[in-house]
């Protein structure tokens, strides 16, 4: 009975010893402000790596993290994922280092979220997150790209008959570029400065039906209407709207219209489906024709709409959406994990957060802050492993998110920011290299339309600024280079004192009272390298086995690393410099003299290439006295014997 007692006792020792561990770990991650935990995983940040303003409130930020899964049934797969980025296994209660990179964007702040593709004469066209934020622009002037990652999941293996489009649907701007909605999940960036940036729909449908919009001079529309029939005969009152469909070939059947208006080259056109299709264009020719890709046509037995298309028209079709979601920057997402601040699994979808993959994320705070994260992985050799779905929970609760969900990740995870003037890539793709996506997810500011000249020589750079249109409130405009700002007055400002060889970013910033505040137009420029000095040349008669050669040495010097080569040019003969001097057998010049030309050839970074400099060696003093008086004594025995002969 007393065993039996103690047997119970140390039982319960052991059980309180246990929860009291338990607890005060509990109670340690919770009070620990760089870290955050739930009930399967913790998330601690130990450093902060890099930090800063990109504009108007726009924050990024660069983590060191480690993260650990405490609950052994939320682990499945490797510590990679799949066994084919790492075969050791994923453990519980251990810490794995990640890399995190997050941007804040608060609601108040004067930017937009917009979502992009890029397509090409009629194709949805793969691109990297570079190339997409250029095509953007191109597309969309007055507005600039400062920070960006990549978006929803796409057709990367052409499965579609129109292929390598989002899975999701498509707006931006109002445009309906993409109606079907073939994962039935919908995320719309609001831009409406409120708290709540985005919004979610399940299952959202487009109107069965395509509206066509007329427009006038002004880019107005003057006139819109429902079409009644897609590649089908018109009866009467009616309007149909023609183009050719893409097959499991990938390839655009034609159709012949007759009696239509055409549109023969689409400013843009996306043929998806029956259900699904944007063009744009001008009407360039009445009649009939054989459409191909890039090509649509009306036609109708509406009167009314007749008098409004001509020849030269801009005519735009597209299918709707109705409610919110069409004033939305519309693009899909995978699934949600995160809701009111805590993990949850029952959204559809929610498969894909099982294994530890890199991750693209999104949420926002109470406050209406939207927080993008990108968290590299399947990098084992460089402690890059990626996040499952408690850990995700854990990550976005960190930085203070009561909701998130996902995109696509895996090699498509991405986040670029403007730096330095340039957008740059700044996390590690398990790819290797940026991978070729289906869309991304920009976020942009207003700009005014200006047009910025930089050159620099190698301590200054001058800045010429052409204002073309103010489309924000400054009545001042400064440029910065180094720290230094200077107020626009003139069409050409000098900045002075800089470093050669070195990148520097000249910014552009406006005055709101006392306040300076940036526009994202940024040119990085590249100061020139300071040419080089040449201090001393030498040269020295020597003798090797028997055989004399002129040596050349010299004292130069090159800071910027301009030389790229040095040679010795005697007659027809040319010699390269090896390890820092030139042989040249005594022969290949005068009897008497090293008569040539030492070549220097440099480049400036100058946007001139390579030139040359040369240097006549034929009278420069030897660098030893007695060879010196040799010399000197074989001139003349030279000059006598050409006397006599």
């Amino acid at each position: 009975m007393e065993k039996i007692r103690i047997k119970n006792l140390l039982g319960l020792l052991i059980f309180t010893l246990i929860t009291l561990f338990a607890f005060n770990f509990q109670v340690k991650l919770m009070a620990d402000e760089n870290m955050y935990a739930n009930d399967y995983a913790y998330y601690k940040v130990n450093e902060t790596l890099e930090q800063s303003e990109i504009y108007d409130g726009v924050e990024y930020q660069h983590d060191s993290v480690v993260t650990a899964v405490t609950d052994q049934s939320k682990i499945i797969g490797y510590e990679c994922g799949g066994a084919t980025y790492s075969d050791k296994p994923f453990i519980a209660n251990h810490e794995y280092t990640q890399s995190a990179y997050v941007l804040t964007v608060p609601a108040d702040s004067h930017v937009k979220v917009v979502v992009w593709s890029v397509v090409n004469n009629g194709k949805w066209t793969l691109s990297n997150i570079l190339t997409t934020a250029k095509d953007f622009e191109a597309h969309n002037p007055g507005y600039k790209v400062i920070a960006g990652i990549n978006g929803d999941f796409f057709d990367i293996n052409a499965g579609e008959n129109y292929p390598y489009t989002t899975l999701g649907a498509w707006i931006s701007n109002g445009e309906v570029y993409k109606a079907d909605v073939d994962s039935g999940r919908s995320l719309g960036f609001n831009n409406n400065g409120s708290t709540t940036p985005y919004s979610c729909w399940d299952g959202a449908k487009a109107s069965e039906k395509p509206t066509l919009y007329v427009f006038d001079q002004s880019g107005e529309v003057v006139y819109e209407k429902l079409i009644d029939k897609v590649n089908d005969v018109v009866s009467v009152g009616e309007t149909a709207l023609y183009y050719g469909e893409y097959d499991n070939n990938h390839r655009c059947n034609s159709i012949d219209v007759e009696g239509a208006y055409i549109v023969e080259n689409s400013y843009k056109q996306i043929a998806y489906s029956k259900t699904s299709f944007y063009g744009k264009g001008e009407i360039s020719k009445i009649g009939n024709a054989t459409l191909i890709a890039n090509q649509f046509a009306i036609k109708t037995n509406d009167s009314v709409l007749n008098e409004y298309l001509k020849a030269g028209t801009i005519i735009k079709v597209q299918y709707n959406f109705d409610g919110d979601l069409a004033n939305t920057e519309l693009t899909g997402y995978v699934t949600s994990f995160l809701k009111d601040g805590q993990h949850y699994e029952t959204d559809a979808n929610y498969e894909y957060m099982d294994y530890r993959y890199p991750r693209t994320l999104v949420g926002y705070r109470e406050d209406g802050t939207l927080v993008m994260a990108c968290t590299d992985g399947r990098q084992a050799d460089k402690g890059f492993y990626g996040l499952n779905g408690v850990e995700s929970s854990a990550q976005m609760a960190y930085y203070g998110c009561t909701t998130a969900l996902s995109l696509d990740g895996g090699g498509s995870t991405t986040m670029v920011i403007l730096k330095d003037g340039e957008l740059t890539a700044v996390n590690s793709p398990s790819d290797g290299s940026l991978r070729n996506d289906g869309n991304a997810i920009f976020i942009v500011a207003p700009v005014p339309k200006v047009e910025m000249e930089c050159k620099a020589s190698d301590s200054t750079i001058s800045v010429k600024l052409n204002v073309l249109e103010m489309i924000t409130d400054f009545k001042e405009l400064y440029i910065e280079v180094n720290g230094e700002k200077k107020k626009f007055e003139e069409k050409e400002l000098i900045f002075e004192n800089l470093k050669s060889n070195k990148k520097y970013a000249v910014c552009l910033y406006g005055k709101d009272g006392d306040d300076f505040v940036m526009i994202p137009i940024q040119n990085a420029v590249m100061t020139q390298k300071l040419l080089f000095d040449v201090q001393e040349i030498m040269i020295e008669l020597i003798n090797v086995n028997g055989v004399e050669y002129y040596e050349l040495t010299w004292n130069i010097e090159d800071i910027d690393g301009t030389i790229s080569n040095i040679s010795l040019k005697v007659g027809k003969d040319k010699v390269y410099a090896s390890e820092g001097k030139i042989r040249i057998k005594k022969s290949a010049g005068s009897p008497t003299t090293c008569d040539g030309e030492l070549i220097i050839s440099y480049a400036l970074a100058d946007g001139q290439g390579k030139n040359n400099y040369s240097y006549d060696v034929t009278n420069i003093q030897y660098k030893n006295t007695e060879t010196f008086a040799s010399s000197i004594v074989d001139r003349l025995d030279q000059m006598f014997k050409d006397m006599f002969e």
